[in-house]
């Protein structure tokens, strides 16, 4: 029989819905132990497990997931939203950390979903860290910021401006310490190269692709790269109606890269330029045109990844195109 684990992960236990049966180990190692002793039992009974399933946690999931990679058992992360809203259609509004943990091996049987197919390496994992921290850093400066913009008390001020020097300097230090991870691992590296061969794409952006969008590459479905990236459009129509298209989800801080190179790429790059402003002369709002420029860019990268191969079109830089 096929097993679906259910496993609701908290700070300090983990609470694990196997083959019906609910149980309780702690969330460090000598806890990973008893539930993989238990897993054992299951597949010497002549069971087989199909998938460990949990929620994201915003990192406490991360020892477990690490856990069962390392012993080849298929396991995925799933978005809470789809799991809460997968209870609200039963009716099921109670929620406690043994429910949840049913919820999410019944869940898991029954959408039939599937486990990822992606492992990242360690210093992959590294990176990831160091691309989150970086942007959590230059989010705090941008606040500062805006309050620095604000403030009128000069002592208030000047503790403003030193935190913004010292966040500065923390963002630099980052940068350098992914800079030696790159160095030191040849698949990343192999990765930024191919990924800053197409003109407007720089360093930065690439990490932000490599932490973000791992799944870059490994399908030709451009649609489902937009949909991960938050810059897929979906339609709002019933009937007659017909309601404007927008974008939903996705990852925020891979959907503002692309923005950024995207508007850099309607400045320096041909074949980018022109679409955004046949966009634009078609009546198209700014921003519109804008999410349809990285679309296609997101295209583009993503052919790069899949093909293993550098961009090779030449770069002709181009005049400035005028709104007709």
């Amino acid at each position: 029989m096929k097993l679906f684990i259910g496993v609701d992960v908290g700070k300090y236990t983990l609470d694990v819905c196997c083959n019906n049966k609910i149980f309780q180990v702690s969330n460090d190692q000598l806890g990973l132990e008893k539930f993989y002793l238990l897993l054992q039992e299951e597949i010497k009974n002549g069971n087989e497990i199909a998938l460990v399933i949990c929620e994201a946690t915003g990192g406490y999931e991360v020892k477990l997931v690490k856990f069962v990679k390392e012993h080849n058992l298929p396991v995925l992360i799933e978005h809470a939203n789809k799991v809460r809203n997968y209870a609200k259609s039963k009716g099921l509004l109670a929620k406690t950390d043994k429910i949840d943990a049913r919820l999410l091996s019944e869940y898991a049987e029954i959408m039939k979903v599937k486990p990822t197919m992606l492992m990242r390496s360690d210093n992959e994992e590294k990176l990831v860290g160091l691309v989150k921290r970086r942007e959590q850093l230059k989010i705090d400066r941008t606040k500062e910021m805006v309050r620095l913009d604000k403030e009128l008390d000069k002592s208030v001020k000047k503790s403003i401006k030193n935190h913004i020097k010292w966040l500065e300097k923390e963002v630099s230090t980052i940068e350098e310490l992914i800079k030696e991870i790159r160095e030191k691992d040849k698949d990343i590296s192999i990765k930024v190269e191919l990924l800053t061969s197409i003109p407007t794409i720089g360093d930065i952006t690439a990490y932000y692709l490599i932490a973000f969008l791992p799944e870059l590459g490994s399908t030709n479905e451009a649609k489902k790269m937009a949909a991960l990236a938050g810059i897929a459009p979906y339609v709002r129509d019933s009937g007659k109606y017909q309601g404007k298209r927008f974008i939903h989800g996705g990852r925020a801080a891979l959907r503002s890269a692309l923005y950024m190179a995207a508007l850099s790429g309607i400045t320096h790059y041909k074949d980018l330029k022109e679409f955004y402003y046949r966009l634009r002369n078609k009546g198209k709002p700014a921003k519109i045109a804008l999410i349809a420029v990285a679309r296609k860019l997101l295209t583009v990268l993503n052919s790069v990844m899949y093909r293993r191969t550098p961009w090779v079109k030449e770069y002709v830089p181009t005049q400035n195109v005028v709104l007709t």
